[in-house]
């Protein structure tokens, strides 16, 4: 799939470079699905409609100043984002007449977090959103005018649109509903721990105060068995005195 895909890439792009100018590459786009439709590129504060399998569309940047952010939204079918760890994004590269396409040498920019779902009669599909900053360092030696965007969609109707301003950013309203959030939690778990050591530690107390009135008890009222009987001899002969019966021991 993806050696097709290099390809078609490299095929099209030789197409393109060999029947225009560099001056005219700002006006392209790739629409291979709609070989009779006349080629348009995305434009500013525009949307353009592809195709997952175009994989590629041209963006005319020439309006953005170097440091300036490009804000871009993206629509496809609800679940049909290629997503993989260290991949969730967008990859893009400036290109020119005398500067091409070149898969080793992009860069890449993650989808933003927020992501919204929009309902069609064609189907439920999913927004996510991008930034990419203008860097004359990325420019490759082009002029900077046209910046390639290379989406991964799985399959359907993809949707591009440049948006004036950020509208992948999070609300300040949500900002704060999120951290009040956290904050709220937070607070419950550490009342919860508190109250429970604070439980923990009253029933050891009490399990200790009650050891030692048992402890005490059982001093008090133990019988004393061992006690040592003092100044008795075993040997001494039996002498207690005989009572007289009667005037030379009789009776």
């Amino acid at each position: 799939m993806k050696v097709i895909r290099i390809i078609y890439i490299c095929l099209l792009f030789g197409y393109i470079f060999s029947e225009t100018l560099p001056s005219d590459t700002i006006t392209l786009t790739f629409k291979p699905n709609d070989p009779d439709e006349e080629f348009k590129t995305l434009q500013k504060e525009g949307k353009i409609q592809a195709n997952a399998d175009d994989y590629i569309v041209a963006f005319n940047c020439k309006d953005f100043k170097d440091g300036e952010e490009m804000y871009f939204k993206i629509r496809a079918l609800e679940g049909y984002f290629y997503y993989q760890s260290g991949y969730n994004g967008i990859y893009y590269q400036y290109i020119d007449g005398d500067h091409g396409y070149d898969e080793s040498n992009m860069n890449f920019v993650e989808y933003q977090l927020k992501t919204d779902t929009e309902t069609l009669p064609s189907g439920r599909y999913q927004i996510k959103y991008f930034t990419i900053t203008k860097k004359k360092s990325e420019f490759r030696g082009t002029n900077g005018e046209l910046l390639l965007l290379y989406f991964n969609i799985y399959d359907g109707p993809v949707e591009i649109t440049n948006t004036i301003e950020d509208e992948g950013k999070f609300e300040t309203w949500k900002i704060i509903v999120i951290v009040v959030a956290v904050v709220l939690v937070a607070a419950v778990f550490i009342g919860c721990f508190c109250y429970r050591r604070k439980k923990q530690l009253a029933m050891m107390n009490q399990n200790t105060g009650a050891v030692g009135v048992n402890q005490y008890n059982n001093a008090q009222y133990a019988p004393q068995y061992n006690q040592p009987v003092s100044n008795y001899d075993v040997n001494q002969p039996y002498s207690q005195p005989v009572d007289n019966y009667g005037a030379g021991g009789q009776y």
